[in-house]
C-alpha cells in the first residue's frame, strides 16, 4: 500500500454529456453496499445466520461545485460513463445518472451547488500504471 495522498488534482470526466464544473469537494466517491439474506429458521440456535446477496449497490457520487448559472447540469440526461482520475494516477470508472442538483446563492460568499449521481452497474478500479492509466504495473479490477 502506498502512502496516503491528498485529493487535490482529482478530475471527473463525463464521457457522454461533457458536463464540466469547478469541483470544490467530492463528498462521496461511491458507497458499495451488499445486502444480506436472513436464513435463520425455527431450529436456529444462538445467533441468526445470514448469506450475502449476489449483487451490490454502488451508492452515489456526490460532490460540490462552484455554481455557474450559465451551466446546464445533466439532471434530465441519460446514464453515462464517468472516469475519475486520482492524483496517484489511479482511475475509477462507472456509470451514473444525475438524481439531484441543488444550487445555493449565499450573501457575500461563493455560489455553490451540490450534485448527486446514482452509480449504476460495476465500479472498476484501474491502479496507477495499468492500461488506461499512467506509469507501470497493476491491472484493472471491479469491486
Amino acid at each position: 500500500m502506498d502512502a496516503p495522498d491528498i485529493g487535490t488534482g482529482t478530475t471527473i470526466t463525463f464521457v457522454t454529456s461533457a458536463f464540466s464544473a469547478w469541483i470544490r469537494d467530492i463528498t462521496q466517491l461511491y458507497s458499495a453496499t451488499r445486502g444480506e439474506v436472513d436464513i435463520s429458521h425455527m431450529g436456529t440456535t444462538g445467533g441468526r445466520e445470514f448469506i450475502p446477496t449476489d449483487l451490490y449497490d454502488g451508492g452515489h457520487l456526490n460532490f460540490e461545485i462552484l455554481f455557474d448559472p450559465d451551466d446546464n447540469p445533466p439532471i434530465t440526461g441519460a446514464k453515462e460513463t464517468v472516469q475519475i482520475d486520482l492524483p496517484s494516477g489511479s482511475q475509477i470508472q462507472f456509470s451514473i445518472f444525475m438524481v439531484e442538483f441543488t444550487p445555493a446563492v449565499p450573501f457575500e460568499d461563493l455560489m455553490m451547488a451540490t450534485c448527486s449521481f446514482k452509480v449504476s452497474g460495476d465500479v472498476t478500479h484501474v491502479p496507477a500504471g495499468s492500461a488506461g492509466s499512467s506509469g507501470a504495473g497493476g491491472s484493472a479490477f471491479e469491486i
